[in-house]
């Protein structure tokens, strides 16, 4: 695929950006968009009336949404309005039907994936060259960054596994090398974020995916082969080494399930036992904390970070359920799960094993597939996999006719 870009698909990356704010881009880190991008995404689903497998299901899981907000109003005293604004992020899958009524094909909507993670990985890594000057909110954060350590976690991080994931699968289709250099590019970011789990996810999924794209099993040895060799040669450069040395810095400390005092068993019980006590909170979720300086149950959550640095979204999808709701959140994982088990085709395992990545890697260890903006980027890949069945139910002589997905 070649990396130039038409001006009809300009626009759309122009506002795909605005609804990510640039990837946390200072200067658009206004809260008010929220409320806009909130308003605009409820707009959509609204407008967007054709027959759609994931309309029911996102229509059902916006509802569950809403019940979080209005448990939070009616248990937590939390404003309602401000509750659902600040549910922006979680409503984010709802533009999947901005995507979808544009009517832009597989090959379009590919290229503006491409372009948005390459944008992506642009920032990060220039972020992280000119630190300690700052340019996006993400490297504010005092907790992963210091003058030792750089940890940077960036909203639309889902951006650098899908480049990642996008460089290997069509270097295994075309045997183009500019993709091994979009793989190399996606995968520098994932390697300084420094994620014990997302890293392993990375590279075992990398190595399962090959067979789904070789469909060949001489073939795909030979690749494994060669992406084992690769990965030791890597291993070997100074920044990659100064990477393993920090997670094994943190093995050693029993930063591991394996531990007792392991901090996530110490988050989940706090959590559980002191704040997410209610009746039925667990069930409907407490509502996004509003840090307004008027809500008390914003404030313990607070309070868990500033004296214990206690975080609820360091126990992945488990701690995200704390929030939005147990329904909520199995709907979210089914939608993910019905898109991976779609896409079939060769050209789409970039789509099905970024998910699957983040996915696995989210369950109790990380927030990183509900990361502030990756619910766009998640609706971006939704609407590619639609699309491309679409096409492909099309030239089966069905017809154009949008079909059940």
């Amino acid at each position: 695929m070649k990396i130039s870009i038409s001006k009809k698909l300009l626009p759309i990356l122009f506002v795909i950006l605005l609804f990510l704010k640039c990837f946390g881009f200072i200067a658009l880190n206004i809260n008010a968009l929220n409320y806009i991008f909130t308003v605009l995404l409820i707009f959509f689903i609204i407008k967007y009336k054709e027959p759609h497998w994931y309309r029911k299901t996102l229509l059902i899981y916006s509802f569950f949404i809403f019940c979080s907000c209005l448990y939070s109003f009616l248990y937590n005293k939390q404003s309602l309005f401000k509750t659902i604004f600040n549910s922006y992020n979680y409503l984010g899958l709802l533009f999947l039907f901005y995507i979808m009524n544009l009517k832009l094909n597989s090959f379009q909507l590919k290229k503006i994936t491409l372009w948005l993670s390459l944008i992506f990985c642009t920032c990060y890594i220039f972020q992280w060259i000119i630190y300690p000057i700052t340019i996006f909110s993400g490297s504010l954060d005092e907790v992963n960054i210091s003058d030792e350590v750089f940890r940077m976690r960036m909203p639309g991080s889902l951006c650098a596994y899908i480049l990642f994931f996008y460089g290997l699968n069509y270097y295994i289709i075309t045997k183009n090398k500019k993709n091994l250099l979009y793989a190399a590019f996606g995968f520098l970011p994932i390697l300084i974020m420094g994620f014990r789990s997302l890293i392993l996810c990375t590279i075992l999924f990398a190595l399962i995916m090959i067979p789904y794209v070789t469909r060949d099993l001489k073939k795909s040895f030979k690749w494994m082969l060669l992406g084992c060799i690769v990965a030791v040669i890597t291993s070997q450069l100074p920044i990659v080494q100064s990477k393993i040395d920090e997670m094994v810095d943190r093995q050693e400390r029993g930063d591991t399930f394996a531990n007792k005092d392991y901090i996530r068993y110490l988050e989940y019980y706090y959590f559980s036992d002191y704040i997410f006590t209610k009746e039925y909170e667990h069930m409907f979720g407490g509502g996004v904390p509003v840090f307004d300086g008027k809500s008390t149950y914003a404030k313990n959550i607070q309070d868990a970070t500033d004296t214990y640095s206690y975080y609820w979204n360091d126990l992945g999808l488990l701690g995200l359920s704390f929030i939005i709701g147990i329904p909520a959140v199995i709907l979210f994982i089914i939608i993910i799960l019905k898109s991976i088990s779609s896409c079939k085709d060769r050209d789409l395992q970039f789509i099905r094993f970024s998910m699957l990545t983040v996915l696995c890697a989210s369950l109790v260890t990380s927030m990183e597939i509900y990361r502030t903006g990756n619910f766009i980027i998640i609706a971006l890949l939704l609407s590619i996999e639609c699309t491309k069945k679409n096409e492909i139910c099309y030239e089966k002589n069905i017809g154009n006719k949008t079909i059940h997905v």
